[in-house]
Parts: C-alpha cells; sequence; structure tokens
C-alpha cells in the first residue's frame, strides 16, 4: 500500500471518528418535535431521523462501533505511516510511542472536544446535515450491532427489554414536553401543568376520596323506578344504585339515559358496570383508564375488598391543572 493511500486512508478514518463523535451528541440533543415536524411535510431528511429515533438503541450502538473502527484505523495507518517515514527520517525512530504523542492529541481535541462542541451548539443543524451518512453506515453496521444487542440481550431478565424501552420512551416524552414547557413553545402554563402530572405517582386516590353518603343522599335500587328520581335534585349526572340490602352499590344510571324514558321502567334496564380502583393506586397509575371512562364516578376498593368511597373524575383533572385537594361538598337535597 502506497505512502499516499495510507495517509488519504488516516485522514477518513479521522474524519469518520469526528463525526461519529459529533452525531452521537447531536443525536441525544435533537429536538425530535422539530425532526417530526419535518417528516410530517414529507421531507426525507425528517423522516431518516424520526426511522433512527425508532431504532434508537441500536443505532448508538452503531455509532459507537464505528467510532471504534475509525479510531483503531487511524492508528494502524498512522503507525504504518510513521514506519515508512523512520526510514527516510532516523530521528523519528527514537520516539518511543509516537501514537501516543501525535496521533492521541489529535483524536481528542479534533474528533472528539470539537465535534461534540459543535453538534452541541447545532445539533439539529448538523445533525440533519449528516443524516445520510448516519443512515449509510447504520446500515452498515447493522449487523454487528445486532450480534452484540443479542449478547448483551442474555444477560437481561426475561420481558425486562420491552419494559426498559417503555419506560426510557417515558422519560423522553416527559424531557421533550418539559423542554417545551420551560421555553413557551407547548403552551400557555403548560410548565405547571407537567409537573403537576409528575406529581400525580405521589398522590393517592384516598386523598381525594368521598364517602358515598357525600355524593348522593339517599339509597335507589335495581327495582326503583325512574319516577323516584323526579323527586330528587343531583349534583353529578349519575346516580349510584344499589342491591336490595343496600349494603354496597352494583351499578349507576346516567340521567341522561333516563330521560324522556317511560317513568315506570326499572333502573336495572339502564344500569352501568362500576369503575374499581384499589384506594392506595397512585392518580398517575390509574389515570389512563380514568380518562378512557366516560362517566365521572371513580369507585374505591378499600383493604378489605369492599367499596367505601368515589373519587370523582372532574376532581382528579381539576387535580392535574392545579395539583390542589379539591374541597369535599357534601350532597345537598333540593
Amino acid at each position: 500500500m502506497t505512502f499516499e493511500l495510507q495517509f488519504f486512508l488516516l485522514i477518513v478514518c479521522l474524519a469518520g471518528a469526528f463525526l461519529y463523535a459529533g452525531s452521537e451528541t447531536g443525536f441525544v440533543s435533537l429536538n425530535r418535535l422539530k425532526a417530526s415536524h419535518l417528516a410530517d411535510r414529507g421531507l426525507k431528511r425528517g423522516c431518516w431521523c424520526m426511522f433512527l429515533f425508532k431504532n434508537k438503541m441500536l443505532f448508538l450502538s452503531s455509532i459507537l462501533i464505528g467510532s471504534n473502527i475509525c479510531i483503531v484505523g487511524a492508528s494502524l495507518f498512522f503507525n504504518s505511516l510513521f514506519i515508512k517515514l523512520s526510514d527516510t527520517l532516523p530521528l523519528l525512530s527514537q520516539v518511543p510511542s509516537p501514537e501516543s504523542w501525535f496521533l492521541t492529541p489529535i483524536i481528542v481535541l479534533f474528533c472528539e472536544m470539537l465535534p461534540k462542541s459543535l453538534f452541541r451548539l447545532y445539533s439539529f443543524e448538523l445533525t440533519l446535515k449528516f443524516i445520510p451518512f448516519l443512515i449509510v453506515s447504520h446500515f452498515l453496521v447493522l449487523p454487528f450491532s445486532w450480534i452484540i444487542s443479542f449478547i448483551t440481550g442474555g444477560f437481561r431478565k426475561r420481558g425486562e427489554g420491552d419494559e426498559s424501552f417503555k419506560q426510557k420512551l417515558r422519560e423522553e416524552m416527559v424531557m421533550v414536553a418539559a423542554e417545551g414547557a420551560r421555553t413557551g413553545s407547548i403552551f400557555e402554563s403548560s410548565n405547571s401543568i407537567i409537573e403537576n402530572v409528575l406529581k400525580l405517582k405521589k398522590l393517592s386516590m384516598n386523598e381525594l376520596r368521598l364517602a358515598l353518603k357525600d355524593v348522593q343522599k339517599g339509597a335507589f335500587f335495581k327495582n326503583d323506578e325512574i319516577n323516584a328520581l323526579k323527586k330528587h335534585h343531583f349534583r353529578d349526572s349519575e346516580v349510584i344504585i344499589y342491591e336490595g340490602d343496600g349494603s354496597e352499590p352494583v351499578g349507576v344510571v346516567s340521567l341522561n339515559d333516563v330521560v324522556g324514558k317511560n317513568g315506570q321502567l326499572p333502573l336495572a334496564l339502564f344500569l352501568r358496570p362500576l369503575v374499581v380502583i384499589d384506594i392506595a393506586s397512585s392518580i398517575g397509575a390509574a389515570l389512563k383508564m380514568i380518562l378512557m371512562y366516560p362517566g365521572n364516578l371513580i369507585f374505591l376498593r378499600n383493604t378489605e375488598g369492599l367499596i367505601d368511597g368515589v373519587v370523582k373524575k372532574k376532581d382528579i383533572i381539576a387535580t392535574i391543572f392545579t395539583l390542589k385537594k379539591p374541597p369535599k361538598v357534601s350532597f345537598q337535597q333540593g
């Protein structure tokens, strides 16, 4: 191999190490919302960027592998060039460990510190500029990434991988939302709302609990007629229905379902099932199911398995926006 070719390959390896080191920092710092916006507009670079986001773990692995290949290649070509130069300039042969004196400072300064600083400051512009290079290198190194992922996956517990990925995805979503809230680019007061959501896991459903008697005065049973509801005034659009002994609720009836119906029909025909959550559950853990439920009353089960309280969905929503416990208002019969 000629001197010129080895020198050219040395420059290529150093340039590759520069791009890999910078791309790693740039990709981690990249604003995903901006990349998603470009992808929605149909721009290829935005689509490629979102593809790498979806395969983030394999992509970061390929960056590390490519960076190591470039650094090792640069060291080999540098030593080969130094040996050839030492034949021409005998003085160079007296230098111990030449790669430590010459190559290591170059790699640290121009293949680590400089690219990481540049890609940190201009993460979006530089990462998108070199996204074709990242895509090509990703597929070239992909077989090695698969092998390493397969080997390291053997040390994980079964099922841990998916949960770990979901947890990291949640963390990334929170980071993106928090950054947007900090800069005011999402919506007004989003910062306080996001902070409230993050604190929901520390609040239990018991803190918003209302006693059954405070939600509804009087008991209604499955065999009661619709006319029995006309004598009462209700704060909520749902009525709690009990069994014959009145010990525990068995369902709810929406007032919207019985409007205009025959007053002699039994309430059992319009009965909806209860949504029951353990009283010790955190609001954050129950939030998804709560929001999907179309009604308003969420029933709480105590440690003995009995239903002894209610949480109103509107109180949970108010907690998200204010993080203040809503005042308990007893039912007043009108």
